[in-house]
């Protein structure tokens, strides 16, 4: 028995050994690294990863858009892609979460036209268009200009002012009964506020916005990320909006994460850095700091891309200002709660390419798989447009 016993634990150590070994030997993951973008300049705010791919929608001749997209695998790019036809022109939105539609409208269209929705194919192609009504909901999301309820899609729209009112109102459709909502009641038209629509796991509605512009009068506290819970079926406040505590300043709203709840990531100015918090009605807020702070900055000491929530985890995106040749984008991970946050994966991006110059901030896209940073460069003999996947697991 003793013998039977030793031979056991000795098997168990080989074992263990043998794992540990193989663990050691395991190949990590491949470091990440920037890849040209065929086809030149493209649109801020037109990435898009889902279906397996990285896909980049740019205004093209006519008013038409151009759709372009390389399989992501492994944390590279191929099997580059050109969607046909072309989408045509007008004014286009797109869900933020992953595996979705790219939504479009035409130009001039009502407030209660009904949206158009081109399903992103693993092949590079677009589904035919089709009507985008309701969904199930998601057990987390990101805001969106348009967010899927139960019986119905809902967008944010702009509604023209009342007695000869130069502004228009910031405004939703449309509540159940196919009427467009105006929130000037609780959103000053005057603040060019930019707001986003949310839908948690239970099926609330959230809605969260920040001034579009600075105003004078109102500098530190006053000016404030706010957010309020909707009623779905009429799209009116349920309640008194929420101000986001611990960030002042000119705040901008950087992501609306939505599992359990609605949490805003809000950033505002803090000297000549920023300062980023999550926060969720009736909680604490939580600082949102993934770079190290620096004593002096070349430009601003860094600031917060996008976040999302994926897999029981918030991940961040951003980039960082170490003060010298090149800035520093990365993604961190914490709880769903923020709490914990620490990097994962980042990459320097050269403010130089050749003769060309760094002319946008860090952005990109999240995906199932990490953050796709995106970099536009210009001024030499062409423009170019570099990725670089940032797993996240």
């Amino acid at each position: 028995m003793k013998l039977q016993g030793f031979v056991m634990g000795a098997l168990i150590l080989l074992v263990a050994v043998l794992i540990g070994a193989n663990a050691a030997a395991a190949p990590a993951p491949p470091a990440s690294r920037w890849q040209v973008v065929p086809g030149g300049q493209v649109d801020n705010a037109a990435v898009l990863w889902s279906a397996g791919r990285l896909w980049f929608v740019s205004p093209g001749r006519g008013g038409a858009y151009t759709v372009r997209s390389g399989r992501v695998k492994k944390g590279r790019l191929g099997d580059w892609k050109t969607a046909r036809p072309a989408l045509p022109s007008g004014d286009w939105v797109y869900q933020s979460g992953p595996g979705k539609d790219l939504l479009f409208t035409t130009s001039g269209a009502s407030a209660g036209s009904p949206l158009l929705a081109f399903r992103l194919m693993p092949n590079g192609t677009l589904g035919p268009p089709g009507s985008l009504g309701g969904a199930p909901v998601p057990d987390s999301s990101g805001g969106s200009q348009v967010i899927q309820l139960a019986d119905r899609a809902v967008r944010l729209v702009s509604i023209p002012g009342r007695r000869k009112e130069p502004v228009p109102h910031l405004g939703a459709c449309c509540d159940v009964g196919a009427a467009p909502v105006d929130f000037a009641s609780f959103i000053p038209p005057k603040s060019a506020a930019r707001a986003v629509l949310g839908v948690d796991r239970r099926g609330r509605v959230w809605l969260a916005w920040a001034p579009g512009k600075r105003n004078p009068k109102q500098q530190g506290p006053k000016q404030q990320a706010q957010i309020v819970e909707l009623y779905p079926a009429t799209l009116k406040p349920r309640g008194r909006p929420a101000k986001v505590p611990g960030v002042g300043g000119f705040v901008s709203i950087r992501s609306l994460v939505c599992s359990d709840t609605c949490r805003v990531l809000a950033e505002g100015t803090a000297g000549r850095g920023t300062r980023a918090v999550l926060w969720g009605v009736g909680e604490r807020p939580m600082p949102i700091a993934p770079s190290v702070k620096k004593k002096k900055c070349a430009d601003a000491c860094g600031s917060i891309v996008d976040a999302r929530q994926v897999n029981g985890h918030l991940l961040v995106a951003y980039w960082a200002d170490p003060a010298n040749a090149a800035l520093t984008v990365g993604v961190a991970r914490a709880d769903a709660r923020g709490r914990r946050l620490k990097g994962v994966r980042s990459i320097q991006q050269p403010r130089r390419l050749g003769s060309a110059t760094l002319s946008s901030m860090p952005f990109g896209a999240f995906g199932a798989d990490g953050f796709a940073a995106a970099a536009v460069y210009s001024g030499g003999t062409r423009t170019v447009v570099r990725v670089a996947i940032l797993r996240a697991r």
